[in-house]
């Protein structure tokens, strides 16, 4: 009973969460993009905040500052209800408005801040009072007033001043969501009433056939699972991870059948107890009613061959035969498949699909009782674990059968049919040699979705608002007739003469009443209305909830179905004294071992997984495994929150965990920087693929080359969302951990391998300075600072090879920042896919002064992909050069080589004022 009221009300929020989403759209469309009401609040907003003084706020949209925020040439204005809609800025930062108001607040000022002109805020107010704006009758006396009142100490602090202004203006703004949320909640009620009426979303409605139909009842349950699995729930609770839809109850009837099945067959003809297991009760035609006329076949171990009907359900040498014709016979009747009948059959119940599941189930549940029984009647304790996992197997096919029959529509009488498609009915009937016939042809004309209780369709108004009324022998359908109220549009008119000759009597459609009928769908399009005021994300958050309450559910059956299949005490002692268990799943290689303490996720996590996780989370040593000290550092990053979740590990390390999806790797085949590496091709063309990087790695590669490396280390950059850029965390890796990035772990590279299907803006090319992905690919290249070749990092050797000379011959110990921006040009321009080529080096372009005349000077306005050079104090040459990879107004952070101590690749960031050249190719 519990599970058909989960399931309605999963129907329910699924349907409510459809048409949240729906409003929602159409609001945004009409109260947002057509009457541009977040545009009419803001102009309220800057009312309020400038005091209503109606000319500052005019100055205050023309500003410069806020001018800007809004598209068109013309000035902001208000609209006119129903006539014009308001143009202007939909949001204001708050700090843009407290600069912009202390702007026009002195118009002497030529647009230049007040900062500009006073040395101090205090200044500027009593600038302000002398100009008469604290006078009574100034228009602007309310933002003067208000000014003074948040300058209260910040007298000499400009920034602090305008810090005070600004959150001021965003408390203001608090007030503005309020207005925005009161009218969008109007706006809702009058999207929402008429759009449910059209639709016909009336909530009694949907209850009353969910509550009937199991299986539309178990359709939407289902498809409510998908959309949660599909699209997960942002909820940290612990109960069980939605990872994928439980199967259906059909699915979990028929292959726990067969795995009993498979059990015990081999058990049957091994062991002589379990082979010779006979009590000779409940015989077959009693308990398996369906199936009794079936014959079994003759077996080694029992030279009988008795009809299966004579048999004996406590028989070990009859499950056999049941469990075979059981299995048909559920999967024919859970298609709807009728057994064929004789020619001139009139038929019977018994060959009616529901009352086949039904038959099924009392003739399981007996064979599941006696398998349990049977279950420690061998001595050996193999044998023992194999009979209790087909006694389990049983059980839970007996459950996922119950559920099967309670989902199972039973078949529509004659007034549903009539009700549902009266002129199908009449016309079936008039050819029908009998009532069985008659039905099954108006069957076989409806359709699945015509079930659904959404829509101004014939067959959902007429179970709105239309009821069946039926005569018998004493009753024509002229007096029917006679009494008929044909309802609204007459929607209740049909008839039916009846055909007495094959037990069918007239009937007639009735309207059901003002009561009944329209109170109901006024009550349930209310109910509706008032359900889709609460918002899409509400309905979403809740069905996520209820399908996990569904899913624990399923679980807590399936521990409870374990325990009446074979009780709660232990299997007989092996030899050693242990008792013997089920046997369990095998783990998959490199995962940790499993603890009782860790959820199911948190079980499936490889070592290299949780390493990697430690690593993220800065915890020493990384022992691969949850220790307590891992525990407080999630708990620390997820608020409180200890315990890891799918969603939790992604936020947490920056990818997903695929542990228990993918095959791992033994430790020694994972792939190492210049090591041989078997699946080096497969990884490359996908990189290559994925990043736009096409025939960048040849085709004969065979190691894990630097080459190949870059475009992993590329990846890594590229698939991390976080923003700015430069707080990534590869570049943290190259600075403090560069080895981490010679090499991948199993989980990233499955990652990897799996992700050329999902194919990411994210990875694209930089479209304004492409040159800079080799550059970010090096990112973690160390020197070993050696005076030559062989004890050097040979792709820093490579560097200073593209210098020529072959000055990688001196070894890495030599300055080699010019030599990494000259390999990256040199390198961009020899793979241009179409994209323009960056000027050839400079003379000598190892020293980094010698790129001060390269390209054309930017000093004024540097930006990303520009050559920098830098003074440096304590180096030789007297600087430094390197890729601009951010610039604000104090600092510039360069992507450069023998950067930071030990001389890497990395990032790095240097004063504004030490910068010597800017630099554009």
């Amino acid at each position: 009973m519990e599970n058909v009221i989960i399931d309605v009300v999963i129907g329910l929020i699924l349907i409510y969460a459809a048409f949240s989403l729906l409003v929602t759209s159409l609001q945004e469309l009409i109260s947002g993009a057509m009457l541009s009401s977040r545009v009419t609040i803001m102009h309220r907003l800057l009312a309020e905040a400038t005091g209503r003084d109606v000319e500052l706020k005019k100055r205050l949209l023309d500003n410069p500052l806020i001018f800007a925020l809004s598209p068109g040439e013309k000035s902001a204005r208000e609209g006119i209800r129903l006539l014009r809609p308001p143009s202007g800025p939909s949001e204001v930062p708050p700090d843009i408005f407290a600069r912009a108001l202390l702007m026009e607040l002195d118009p002497a000022g030529d647009g230049k801040p007040p900062s500009e002109r006073y040395a101090t805020p205090q200044q500027f107010m009593d600038a302000l009072t002398e100009k008469g704006l604290a006078k009574p009758n100034a228009s602007s006396r309310r933002i003067y007033g208000a000014l003074r009142g948040l300058l209260a100490g910040n007298e000499t602090s400009w920034s602090g001043f305008e810090a005070a202004v600004a959150t001021w203006f965003a408390q203001i703004g608090d007030r503005a969501d309020g207005w925005f949320k009161r009218r969008s909640t109007k706006f809702t009620i009058f999207i929402a009433l008429p759009l449910a009426v059209l639709l016909n979303v009336d909530t009694m409605n949907i209850v009353r056939s969910l509550s009937s139909d199991g299986e539309l009842r178990a359709g939407l349950a289902n498809t409510a699972s998908r959309v949660v699995a599909e699209f997960g729930n942002t909820s940290n609770a612990t109960t069980p991870a939605m990872a994928s839809t439980p199967d259906k109850p059909e699915v979990i009837a028929l292959s726990r059948l067969q795995d009993a099945y498979n059990r015990l067959q081999p058990l049957y003809f091994k062991d002589d107890a379990i082979g010779g297991f006979r009590r000779g009760l409940n015989k077959v035609e009693d308990a398996c009613v369906l199936i009794a006329s079936n014959r079994s076949e003759k077996h080694n171990k029992d030279d009988r061959e008795f009809p299966l009907k004579q048999r004996y359900v406590s028989d070990a040498s009859t499950w056999l035969d049941i469990l075979g014709i059981l299995r048909t016979n559920i999967r024919l009747a859970s298609d709807n498949i009728e057994k064929p009948r004789k020619q001139d059959s009139g038929g019977s119940a018994e060959e009616d699909p529901r009352t086949r599941l039904k038959s099924s189930l009392y003739c399981l549940a007996h064979v599941a009782t006696w398998v349990s029984s049977a279950t420690t009647i061998s001595k050996d304790p193999a044998a023992q674990s194999a009979m209790q996992e087909a006694a389990k197997a049983l059980e839970e096919s007996t459950s996922a059968l119950v559920e099967l029959v309670r989902q199972h529509v039973p078949p529509p009488d004659a007034q549903q049919l009539f009700l549902a498609s009266p002129e199908d009915f009449k016309d079936c009937s008039k050819r029908a040699r009998n009532s069985r016939d008659a039905m099954n042809c108006t069957r076989e004309r409806q359709t699945d979705i015509s079930r659904l209780p959404l829509g101004l369709t014939d067959f959902n108004l007429r179970k709105q608002f239309c009821n069946v009324k039926i005569g018998g022998q004493d009753k024509s359908v002229s007096t029917l007739v006679s009494h008929q109220d044909i309802g609204p549009f007459g929607l209740c008119g049909n008839q039916f003469e009846g055909r007495p000759q094959i037990g069918l009597d007239p009937m007639v459609l009735n309207a059901k009443g003002i009561l009944a009928g329209w109170m109901a769908f006024g009550l349930g399009i209310l109910l509706t209305t008032v359900f889709a005021m609460l918002g899409a994300p509400f309905w979403f958050d809740l069905l996520g909830k209820v399908v996990r309450l569904r899913t624990a559910g399923r679980k807590a059956d399936a521990d409870a179905n374990a325990r009446k299949a074979t009780g709660t005490l232990p299997l007989l002692p092996t030899q050693s004294g242990a008792a013997v268990s089920p046997p369990s799943a095998p783990r998959e290689a490199g995962a940790a071992p499993a603890r009782p303490d860790l959820n199911g996720f948190e079980n499936s996590l490889t070592v290299r997984e949780i390493v990697a996780l430690q690593q993220r989370l800065g915890v020493e040593p990384a022992t691969g495994t949850l220790d307590l000290a891992t525990r407080e550092k999630i708990s620390a990053a997820q608020g409180g929150n200890p315990t890891l979740t799918p969603t939790g590990y992604l936020a947490l390390v920056g990818r997903p965990s695929l542990a228990s999806d993918v095959t791992t790797l033994d430790a020694n085949n994972r792939p190492r920087l210049r090591a041989p590496f078997a699946t080096a091709q497969a990884l490359a063309n996908n990189l290559m693929a994925m990043l736009d990087f096409v025939g960048r790695i040849p085709a004969t590669e065979a190691n894990f080359s630097d080459d190949l490396r870059a475009l992993c280390v590329l990846y890594r950059y590229k698939d991390d969302p976080a923003m700015p850029p430069e707080t990534r965390a590869v570049f943290d890796l190259a600075r403090n951990k560069p080895a981490a990035l010679d090499e991948l772990d199993e989980a990233l590279l499955n990652e990897i391998l799996s992700s050329r299907i999902r194919k990411s803006p994210a990875w694209d090319r930089i479209v304004d300075c492409p040159w800079l992905d080799w550059a970010l690919g090096e990112l973690g290249q160390v020197e070993k600072d050696a005076n030559n070749r062989k004890a050097s990092n040979p792709r820093i050797c490579e560097y200073l090879d593209a210098v020529g000379g072959k000055l990688g011959d001196s070894g890495d110990q030599i300055p080699w920042c010019g030599a990494f921006v000259t390999w990256t040009i040199v390198q961009h321009n020899l793979l241009l896919a179409g994209r323009t080529a960056l000027p050839v080096p400079p003379a000598n372009p190892a020293l980094a002064t010698n790129w001060n005349n390269w390209g054309t000077d930017v000093s004024a306005s540097p930006q990303r992909g520009d050559v920098i050079v830098v003074r440096v104090p304590n180096s030789n040459s007297g600087g430094h050069v390197g890729w601009c990879f951010a610039v604000d107004a104090t600092h510039v952070t360069l992507l450069g080589g023998n950067q930071s101590e030990g001389g890497r690749v990395c990032l790095s960031r240097f004063p504004i004022t030490e910068l010597i050249a800017a630099r554009r190719g």
